[in-house]
């Protein structure tokens, strides 16, 4: 379940507090932090997913909800970051440690969504408003794609050219398996 006002006080706290920090400050250890930050995130949203009985519970439901909405506060935070970092561009040295760590993270965003259609039956057969329910995924998962494109896209502007590929390659990846949860919701029962 995905709340609009939380996920928008969310969102607007973690810009205010990345855009209020001065520009030096902001490091390719930073992003990478960001990144080890959507690793636990995404562990726990998976975590929190597979776990669900076959007829989930309001509070199960709320902790999916802020989980998801801490992780889009975590995207967005890297991508403010790759945005300002003290270079306009990423050295040769950091592109492949920034994108082995997106490596490691790719199967566990496959895996989250995989889990999130497996469960689609109990998410949607727990709730009397289905058709709410199925909204408020999509809401959400849309929201999820649209802060990962931005995070891909920015590192794809400052990483070397010779990096560019496997950017476009993450967030080829990443889309298509968006898009067939959003179909998965979008046919609903």
């Amino acid at each position: 379940m995905v709340y609009l006002f939380p996920s928008l006080v969310i969102l607007l706290y973690g810009t205010l507090s990345v855009l209020a920090s001065p520009l030096e400050q902001r490091t390719v250890a930073e992003v990478l932090g960001d990144i080890r930050s959507m690793n636990s995130s995404l562990i726990t949203l998976k975590s929190l997913i597979t776990s669900l009985p076959n007829k989930i519970r309001v509070l199960q439901g709320v902790a999916i909800g802020r989980e998801s909405e801490r992780l889009l506060q975590y995207i967005h935070q890297g991508t403010e970051h790759v945005k300002f970092t003290k270079v306009t561009t990423m050295s040769a040295g950091d592109a492949p440690t920034i994108f082995q760590r997106l490596n490691e993270i790719e199967p566990l965003i496959f895996q989250t969504l995989d889990s999130l259609v497996t469960k689609k039956y109990a998410i949607m057969n727990s709730f009397p408003d289905r058709g709410k329910i199925a909204i408020g995924v999509e809401f959400g998962l849309t929201g999820f794609e649209r802060e990962i494109d931005a995070f891909a896209q920015a590192l794809i502007v400052a990483v070397p050219e010779a990096f560019k590929a496997q950017g476009n390659s993450f967030q080829t990846a990443v889309d298509s398996k968006i898009s067939k949860a959003i179909a998965a919701y979008t046919n609903r029962p």
